[in-house]
C-alpha cells in the first residue's frame, strides 16, 4: 500500500495525521524491519508491506495484482526449483528479493468470473 492510501485510510478513521509523520514512522518501521519498501516498474511511488514476524525476510516471492495492485508474498517449491535450474545450467543467480511476479490475484479473478457470469 502507498503511503497516500495509509494517510486515505487514517482519515476515513477519523484519524488526522500529516503526510510527514507518516513517512517518518514507516521510515522507522523499515529500519526496525517491520515495514517493506518497494518500487515496482520504476514508478516513482513507493509501496510498502507489512514484514511482521515474517522471520524468512527475503525468501519469499513477490506477486503483484495487475488490477488491485496488492503486493501478495509466498512460498513456492516451483519458483525456487527454476531458481536453482537457472544458476545450475545457465550461470546466473537471480535476485529473490527484487524479482515480482505480475498477474491477477484471486480475489480479482473471482469478481471477474462474477462480473461476467451476470452478464
Amino acid at each position: 500500500m502507498t503511503a497516500a492510501r495509509i494517510i486515505e485510510r487514517l482519515h476515513d478513521r477519523q484519524i488526522a495525521i500529516s503526510r510527514p509523520t507518516v513517512y517518518r514512522q514507516l521510515e522507522k518501521l523499515i529500519r526496525e524491519g517491520r515495514v517493506r519498501k518497494y518500487l515496482f516498474d520504476g514508478d516513482s511511488v513507493s509501496s510498502y508491506q507489512y514484514a511482521g514476524g515474517d522471520e524468512g525476510g527475503n525468501d519469499y516471492y513477490r506477486f503483484k495484482c495487475e488490477n488491485c495492485e496488492g503486493v501478495f508474498n509466498m512460498r513456492c517449491d516451483e519458483v525456487d526449483h527454476v531458481s536453482r535450474h537457472i544458476l545450475e545450467e545457465h550461470a546466473f543467480k537471480i535476485n529473490d528479493s527484487k524479482t515480482v511476479f505480475y498477474g491477477k490475484c484471486n480475489t480479482c479473478m473471482q469478481m471477474r468470473e462474477n462480473l461476467t457470469a451476470g452478464e
